[in-house]
């Protein structure tokens, strides 16, 4: 199988043992789970704050990984959620914030959201694409 490892275009991210961004086959692509840090950082900074703003500038990563391969957000096809407090509130939050990302109820990725201990941050995403032909 043909695995293609990215580095992400203003993404400066910290050095870490695995990759961010892989394409697989040519045509999958897998995004490592991305938080709330600000992509010019060179270290890992969480950015605190409302879950809605860790969720935005979570899916902002992700956004920036796709575009790196030609991909959006139209392209998403599993979103895995983890949420360091998975209670019923915060989940109805994520999913307010997660419909502004996928607002076309016919192209919305499939989701699973778990509950998780993070470590200084509320909310880590990964997700699966392909790549439009």
């Amino acid at each position: 199988m043909k695995n293609t490892i990215y580095d992400t275009k203003g993404f400066c991210g910290p050095k870490l043992p695995f990759a961010p961004l892989v394409t697989a086959q040519g045509k999958l692509v897998f995004v490592s789970g991305q938080g709330p840090i600000e992509p010019t950082e060179k270290e890992i900074v969480p950015t605190r704050g409302s879950l809605a703003e860790q969720f935005h500038l979570t899916m902002k990563n992700i956004s920036l990984h796709l575009e790196a391969v030609g991909c959006g957000m139209q392209d998403v096809v599993m979103v895995r959620v983890f949420l360091s407090d998975n209670s019923k509130a915060n989940w109805q939050k994520m999913t307010e914030e997660f419909e502004k990302w996928f607002p076309d109820r016919s192209r919305r990725p499939a989701r699973t959201t778990i509950g998780c201990q993070l470590v200084d941050i509320d909310v880590e995403i990964d997700c699966v694409a392909v790549i439009p032909e």
